[in-house]
């Protein structure tokens, strides 16, 4: 799937990494009662999060094409979601969706295009993730996609600072080459008995493709001091706005720098970079063997579902 020569997604060897912006999320969802997708794109990450038995699903995409196109030739991948009556579709901007909205969510989940698309950097500024943050349950969670090719350090980590300032919280993930902002008010732990009780969904499993939320864990790569160490110890360039705003753009028009860098050999370089701060117990610190508020007791139909409506 294209949009303006821009790739989206696929139903072949992205469908893992589709599927991994929902999984990486919800290891840390404490209540499934509503969640919201910005960008439809192909679906398939719709359709993983339509296998958590959450209430209501709201998605939120601008393009009346995309939205045909998933219909028709990724109702496989996506589970053929927009047909689920959980599942509500707004053919709406995301930013206006939050500005409006009545509701509070569980998860926000957004996959858009790369930042230096015209438009795109309004999902990337420290108003949008304060709007955001103010649209989540008290221990709801965000999820965003942020590209690891042809991005430079720099500008990494002026995405992550604008991120940290407005959540407390924030891990990053990679996935198939792909990086994962998740981040929250509260703490961002992972709770065993209910990833067991998950994993019995056959659903969820369905959606896994053969990996376990344990392993999904280890996918962290940068948190908490790691990831402010990686912000602190970043070289910016002379006049670098700390973080990117509505007003300054700085994300829209800086990350077209590194679209002269190879594919292959920014992916490399990035992911070897993260990973030399990796703390070696990155996954460890965010699972507990203890029930959170609400768990249940192995039962997956039990889940705590709840509308975040208030």
């Amino acid at each position: 799937l294209y949009t303006n020569g821009k790739f989206q997604g696929d139903n072949g060897h992205e469908v893992t990494a589709q599927r991994s912006f929902a999984h990486f999320p919800s290891l840390f969802v404490e209540h499934f009662g509503r969640a919201l997708v910005i960008g439809l794109g192909t679906g398939t990450t719709l359709g993983t999060i339509a296998a958590y038995p959450y209430e209501h699903i709201e998605v939120a995409e601008i393009s009346p094409a995309i939205v045909e196109a998933a219909r028709h030739y990724f109702a496989g991948p996506n589970r053929d979601s927009l047909a689920d009556p959980r599942v509500s579709l707004s053919l709406n901007d995301g930013r206006n969706l939050l500005l409006l909205t009545p509701h509070r969510y569980d998860l926000v989940t957004i996959e858009v295009s790369s930042v230096w698309f015209a438009g795109a950097a309004n999902l990337y500024s420290e108003e949008f993730y304060r709007l955001v943050r103010s649209r989540l349950s008290d221990t709801g969670i965000l999820q965003q996609w942020v590209q690891l090719h042809h991005i430079r350090r720099q500008e990494l980590a002026v995405t992550l600072r604008t991120v940290r300032r407005a959540f407390d919280h924030v891990a990053l993930f990679v996935s198939g080459g792909q990086g994962i902002i998740v981040a929250s008010g509260q703490p961002l732990v992972a709770s065993a008995p209910r990833l067991d009780a998950l994993a019995k969904r056959p659903e969820i499993a369905a959606t896994l493709g053969g990996e376990t939320f344990p392993s999904l864990l280890e996918r962290i790569v940068i948190e908490g001091e790691s990831l402010d160490r990686f912000i602190a110890e970043t070289p910016m360039d002379p006049g670098t706005p700390e973080v990117s705003t509505d007003e300054n753009l700085y994300l829209e028009y800086a990350t077209p720098k590194g679209n002269v860098m190879s594919y292959g050999t920014s992916i490399t370089q990035m992911v070897d970079l993260l990973t030399s701060y990796r703390p070696p117990d990155a996954s460890r610190i965010h699972l507990t063997e203890a029930p959170l508020e609400g768990d249940a007791g192995g039962d997956p139909q039990d889940l705590p579902a709840r509308d975040a409506s208030d």
